[in-house]
């Protein structure tokens, strides 16, 4: 079929009397050199060239037949079902001048059909063996591509090249045969294109004293649904015969099998489920041998629904029209079957091909295709009619209409209205649209525009002819005078340079002025000008406000359209807050945001882009613009945005909040790592600060539970314990002791082995150099009731203050002082009881 837009081109410059130049002789697109395809498909060559050439193919060098089975769509070769003997080529497209007789040839085209032979035979070579010790050779004869693969069963089950069985090529061969041998030999043959099964089968009987002797085999059958099906088997020397069905059995008799007195098998009301292998098994009874099998096949018949594929040549429907005179063929192709189809015509034809020659108006009507077979029959139709070759009788004529009105074009013709159908093109094209309705042959075009200006002509097809084409008829469109588009009202930056267009179009091209306040006459500003339409602002000025007219005007008359122009200063922001912005929780916050501009600005604030996201308790925007955050929580950071928005346009300023906790970290849901990191150091920092007070105040109480003790001692008469400053240069001052139950303290050596084990302070004090002149009476140690006095270590040459005299002892009772032999004496007050010496806790 030709393209439309194609054709009309060549009707219209052939009506239209138009001298046409001899094209050049160049494919568009050549049919490739080699397409692989599977015999009994499909298959399309395709050919593109000009549209004023004319185009058909050739077949080794000769015209092709266009037949129902091959045939012509558009420029391209159609081939319904390629076949290997028939379409392997080469086919050739030949385009050809009509004007001058040049043809050109396309490069050869070749099909690459695999194909496979729907007959394959199992053929002996030699005879059979009817005896123990002969050989058995079989072929598979089979035609096709290849690679062909051959494979060889016996009774259903696969045979391969072991022992005595040698499969290669086409052929098997059994050596030596003997009744272990017997059986049903069969082969099926496959490649890319099909699988075949042989149609006949081999039956190999060699008698043996120990095995039953086959009479009769079952033979293969085709069966309909819900039909019953006979399988005979006649054993000789049989005993017993049981039946198997693939690997069930043996069969009873039942509601689905019935075994025959005579051996032979029934199988009832045949379904999907029968289908297979059945194996006759002979059994002599006093044998202790492998018994006699043969096999047959169970096949359920069927027919597939025809479809749109089944008529050839393929049309969009049922529907086959043919001029008076003609000839017709068309092919029915039968859907797959088993047994495979039969095909005939209710009329005109016994075969597959329904072919008419010289076609009159009688033979008008219905043909039928008939397929049949054992499962069913099915019926394909379609409806011959004769048409006549459209004329045109009235052609469309000329047209001016103002924009907006309606053009209607009308064309009429003579011939098979009933099958011909009409289209209108405009410059080539079909037109479409809800604007374009076209009905027996009339286009009407509502509402028209000036880009429907152009060359309108109708087109009459009737199949099987060419299509006919009326002269083109113009269509002149009176154009309007509007303008395109409308001017509206506009907002100028202050000090910035901007122009302000009026474009206007009609039949004529119209002159285009400004005018400001509906004063006429006057001028513009020096720095404003109106040129063709077009307002130039150098560097607008407030005085620029006000309302502007513009005015169209041609032949048609005059349009004008009045619009505001205002003068405007776009947000800019005078005060806004730092980012990011921190905030400890619990706080007040106050988020500037100030701007100017003409007219004033409004403010508007969004948290994380959603304006609604505010806590209406908490949050205020006050009249300035600022955001006021009465009391901060955790859940308020985020990105605060402002935004400043006038006629001017708008303004955006974006903050980050940071919302901290009362010791300065961040306050957050656990989830954040440097937040568990501040956490965890504060902790740390607390638990050392209160264990170094802890330990403080343990050193503390230990200190002065030391001194009461030492004070006690220092009462205690000195027969009763050896002097402590010589226990303590014994190594024995590391025992602490309890008075009367007070707590007591370490000695001098255990005292300072916890201030910090410094060596100075582990030195004894007992060992100091310290004389009896160098003490003085300073305070006394502890309470009253201890009695007893301290003294102050003085320097050499300083006085002895008074009382030294009177008080001439210490703690370090009948000890020499280093240097004069002296002795201190022992306390002079009531004794005091010994401290009882208790364990260590320090």
């Amino acid at each position: 079929m030709y393209d439309r837009a194609t054709t009309l081109i060549i009707g219209y410059l052939f009506l239209a009397g138009s001298s046409l130049a001899s094209s050049e002789l160049v494919f568009l697109s050549e049919p490739s050199p080699s397409q692989a395809v599977l015999e009994g498909r499909p298959a399309t060559l395709e050919c593109r060239t000009s549209p004023n050439l004319r185009v058909h193919w050739e077949l080794k060098g000769e015209p092709l037949d266009i037949s129902s089975r091959r045939y012509m769509v558009g420029t391209d070769l159609f081939i319904v079902k390629a076949l290997h003997d028939q379409d392997r080529g080469p086919f050739t497209c030949v385009i050809t001048d009509a004007d001058t007789g040049e043809s050109v040839s396309s490069r050869p085209a070749f099909l690459d059909i695999t194909w496979l032979d729907e007959v394959v035979k199992v053929k002996t070579v030699g005879k059979v063996p009817t005896a123990s010790g002969g050989d058995l050779h079989l072929s598979c004869v089979a035609d096709g591509s290849e690679p062909l693969q051959i494979q060889w069963f016996k009774n259903g089950d696969g045979l391969k090249t072991s022992g005595k069985i040698n499969t290669t090529g086409y052929d098997v061969l059994v050596t030596g045969v003997n009744p272990l041998d017997n059986g049903v030999y069969r082969c099926v043959a496959s490649n890319a294109a099909s699988t075949v099964h042989s149609y006949n089968r081999v039956s190999v009987a060699v008698p043996g004293e120990q095995w039953a002797q086959i009479i009769v085999g079952p033979e293969d059958v085709v069966a309909k649904r819900g039909s019953n099906s006979k399988f005979d088997c006649i054993y000789q020397f049989a005993d017993v015969i049981e039946w198997y069905y693939k690997q069930t059995g043996p069969l009873e008799n039942s509601t689905k099998y019935n075994i025959l007195p005579n051996g032979s098998l029934v199988v009832l009301n045949v379904s999907e489920n029968d289908e297979g292998l059945y194996s006759c098994v002979g059994i002599r009874g006093e044998s202790t041998e492998v018994p006699q099998i043969y096999s047959a096949s169970l096949r359920l018949a069927y027919l597939e629904d025809p479809d749109d594929r089944t008529l050839v040549p393929l049309t969009d429907g049922n529907l086959r029209l043919i001029n008076e005179g003609g000839d017709l063929e068309v092919g029915c192709n039968a859907p797959a079957g088993l047994p495979k189809p039969a095909v005939s015509w209710s009329r005109g034809s016994k075969g597959q091909i329904l072919s008419l020659r010289g076609v009159t108006k009688a033979d008008a009507g219905n043909y039928t295709c008939i397929i049949t077979n054992l499962a069913d029959t099915k019926y394909v139709s379609f409806l011959l009619a004769i048409t006549v070759e459209p004329e045109i009788t009235q052609h469309p004529t000329d047209l001016m209409v103002d924009e907006g009105g309606d053009a209607l074009f009308h064309c009429e013709f003579a011939g098979t209205h009933k099958y011909s159908s009409v289209q209108w093109f405009k410059d080539g094209v079909p037109v479409r649209g809800p604007r374009y309705i076209e009905k027996q042959g009339f286009l009407n075009i509502t509402g028209v525009l000036p880009s429907d200006q152009g060359a309108y002509l109708c087109q009459v097809l009737t199949k099987p002819f060419q299509p006919a084409y009326s002269r083109p008829a113009q269509l002149t469109v009176k154009e309007k005078l509007k303008f395109v588009p409308r001017p509206i009202n506009t907002n100028l930056e202050l000090d910035t340079v901007r122009k302000v267009h009026c474009r206007a179009q009609g039949a004529a091209p119209p002159v285009i002025k400004w005018i400001k306040d509906d004063v006429e006459g006057e001028g513009f500003p020096e720095h404003v000008s109106d040129i063709n339409g077009t307002l130039h602002f150098n560097k607008v000025q407030s005085s620029d406000k006000g309302t502007y007219t513009c005015i169209a005007s041609n032949y048609q008359g005059i349009i004008n359209a009045t619009i505001e122009i205002d003068v405007v200063v776009s947000p800019k922001f005078t005060n806004l807050p730092s980012n990011p912005t921190e905030v400890f929780e619990g706080e007040p916050l106050m988020l500037d945001c100030m701007a100017e501009g003409d007219p004033k600005p409004a403010i508007h604030w969004d948290k994380n882009s959603n304006m609604e996201g505010f806590d209406k308790t908490r949050f205020k925007q006050l009249e300035n613009g600022s955001l006021l955050i009465e009391v901060v929580q955790a859940s308020d950071e985020g990105k605060y945005g402002c935004t400043a928005g006038n006629s001017g346009g708008l303004k955006r300023y974006e903050v980050s909040l940071i919302v901290r906790g009362s010791e300065s970290y961040r306050v957050s849901d656990g989830n954040d790592v440097n937040s568990t990191l501040g956490g965890s150091v504060l902790s740390k920092t607390v638990a050392v600060t209160l264990g170094a007070a802890g330990a403080y105040m343990v050193l503390v109480i230990g200190l002065m539970a030391y001194c009461r003790c030492r004070s006690r001692k220092n009462k205690t008469p000195p027969s009763d314990a050896q002097d402590p400053v010589l226990q303590a240069e014994a190594g024995h001052s590391g025992e602490r002791k309890v008075c009367n139950g007070d707590a007591g303290g370490h000695s001098d050596g255990d005292l300072t082995a916890h201030s910090h084990q410094s060596q100075l302070s582990s030195r004894s004090y007992g060992k100091l150099p310290v004389t009896r002149d160098h003490l003085t009476d300073m305070m006394v140690l502890g309470g009253p009731e201890t009695d007893v006095d301290g003294y102050q270590v003085r320097s050499k040459g300083q006085a002895q203050t008074p009382g030294t005299a009177t008080k001439d002892y210490d703690a370090f009772s009948q000890r020499p002082l280093p240097g004069d032999g002296t002795y201190l004496k022992p306390p002079l007050g009531p004794q005091r009881p010994r401290c009882q010496e208790l364990p260590r806790i320090f």
